[in-house]
């Protein structure tokens, strides 16, 4: 583990606990696997939702394409900066309801993370009972690649969501995309915070900090209870992404996630229970939001980046 990347495991591992009920607004088995977009305790619900339908058609397509061949190998799935390991339980989750084997790799900085990846899959076997999903779990640190004996295995699917890439140093971008983009025989999902973002904690709401600035790639914050946190924290433009993915003959779409949602929806804190804050025109407002996360002019400035990389495409695109 590099210097660069020991701040970033201390800090997961010291918000392991409370990192699931933060990102998901929820802890209960049941709540994770079932995404609402209107669900305004989850941090994430509408980029969240977005995410998994791009993740579903794939995983439809790999499936479709077993039962056409009748190919009966599990699904194999790479899950890097798995975290608390939710979206690899949502995926193992709806290959089990379609009778579909998987094969699923959690790799993460942070050891903490990974405990708590195992416990929610230990949950779900005891509830379910699956036994066509295989579930391993790896310390990895990005910055200085994946582990030899990952590259080979040719991922039908991949995901490095939600900040995992904004950890990295910015020198390591390109590196760190490379490896992904190689290790996958399939569909890799990309998710970061771009320039123009709304601000983050990354582990935690924003409510509960008093005071952060964001410089020479950290971020620089005080909680409530006192304590100063120091963490490596990169923003990153769709152009970046489109140079990093320059070089592989591929196909990438972009998704901006939450350009809209996040900064007309009124702010609780702020406007109290005032009444007319519900008269917000939400039918109006999704539809603006499809069409602004799919025009690149927004991308910088929506919450986060969603890039759709298809790694076997035969016409390379990634504008």
């Amino acid at each position: 583990m590099t210097n660069a990347t020991e701040g970033v495991k201390d800090f997961y591992d010291r918000f392991s606990r409370s990192y699931t009920n933060y990102a998901n607004g929820t802890s209960a088995l049941a709540e994770l696997l079932e995404l609402k977009e209107s669900d305004v305790n989850r941090a994430f619900s509408w980029g969240d939702v977005q995410t998994w339908q791009a993740i579903e058609e794939s995983l439809e397509l790999k499936i479709e394409q077993r039962r056409k061949t009748g190919d009966s190998t599990p699904i194999n799935l790479l899950d890097v900066g798995c975290g608390d390991g939710t979206w690899a339980l949502r995926i193992a989750h709806y290959c089990f309801s379609k009778g579909q084997s998987v094969c699923i790799t959690c790799l993460d900085l942070s050891p903490a993370m990974l405990e708590s990846a195992k416990k929610q899959f230990d949950d779900f076997f005891s509830q379910c009972g699956a036994d066509d999903i295989y579930v391993t779990y790896e310390i990895c640190d990005l910055s200085s690649g994946l582990p030899a004996h990952i590259k080979t295995k040719g991922f039908d699917v991949t995901l490095c969501l939600h900040t995992v890439l904004n950890h990295l140093p910015a020198k390591a971008l390109a590196f760190a995309i490379a490896e992904l983009v190689t290790s996958t025989h399939g569909y890799l999902y990309l998710s970061v915070k771009p320039p123009f973002s709304r601000p983050t904690f990354y582990a935690a709401p924003m409510s509960e900090i008093l005071h952060f600035d964001r410089r020479n790639e950290h971020l620089y914050a005080l909680d409530r209870s006192g304590s100063f946190h120091v963490l490596r924290s990169n923003l990153i433009s769709h152009q970046q992404l489109i140079d990093a993915l320059q070089p592989f003959s591929v196909n990438a779409e972009y998704v901006g996630l939450d350009v809209l949602i996040s900064r007309l929806t009124p702010d609780p804190r702020w406007v109290g229970d005032d009444p007319t804050a519900k008269l917000l025109p939400i039918d109006d407002l999704l539809s603006l939001e499809a069409r602004a996360s799919l025009d690149s002019r927004y991308l910088n400035f929506a919450n986060h980046i969603l890039a759709i990389v298809d790694t076997c495409s035969n016409s390379p695109s990634v504008s």
